[in-house]
Parts: C-alpha cells; sequence; structure tokens
C-alpha cells in the first residue's frame, strides 16, 4: 500500500505538475519579490501539491511538510486574495 501511495504521489506529479516536485519556498520567495514564476500558483499545481504531500505522508516516507506546507498555503492566499479582488472587496493595484 505504502509503495502505490508513493507511485501515485510521483506519477501525478511528473505528468501532471511537474512545477509541485520541489519544496516551492524558493517560488514562494520570488513571488513575493515580484517575479512571475510560470505555473507556480496554478490551481493544476495546487492541486498535485496537495494530494501528493497527502498521498506521500500516508504512505509514511520520512518527508518534510514545512517547505509544501508554506507553498499550499501561499497559493491559499493568492487565491483568495484574487476571489476578494473579483468580489469588490480588495482594490487591485490598476
Amino acid at each position: 500500500v505504502s509503495a502505490a501511495f508513493t507511485f501515485v504521489a510521483a506519477a501525478i506529479t511528473v505528468y501532471y505538475a511537474p512545477q509541485a516536485a520541489a519544496t516551492g519556498i524558493p517560488e514562494t520567495k520570488a513571488f513575493l519579490n515580484g517575479c512571475d514564476v510560470r505555473g507556480a500558483f496554478s490551481l493544476q499545481t495546487f492541486c498535485v501539491k496537495s494530494i501528493g504531500v497527502c498521498m506521500v505522508i500516508a504512505a509514511g516516507a520520512p518527508v518534510g511538510l514545512e517547505g509544501p506546507m508554506i507553498h499550499i498555503g501561499a497559493m491559499v492566499a493568492s487565491y483568495v486574495t484574487l476571489a476578494l479582488e473579483h468580489v469588490g472587496l480588495l482594490r487591485g493595484s490598476s
């Protein structure tokens, strides 16, 4: 079962969102510094990283959660901010 979870996590990362493979901290730092990191904050990256982290933890692999959780939290914050701007509760920079 552990091998299957690990295989599924690796497969979805390789085939669906390769940008979800790393911790996400460098991408988050670059985003906060104003760089546009292509695909680092996409919905596809969010789904793959969230599912992948859950699968790897369920497999019992000795991985660190801090990096992926920082990236997932930054993506959630980005989506919430965009949604609030869309409904007019926040003003954008334009």
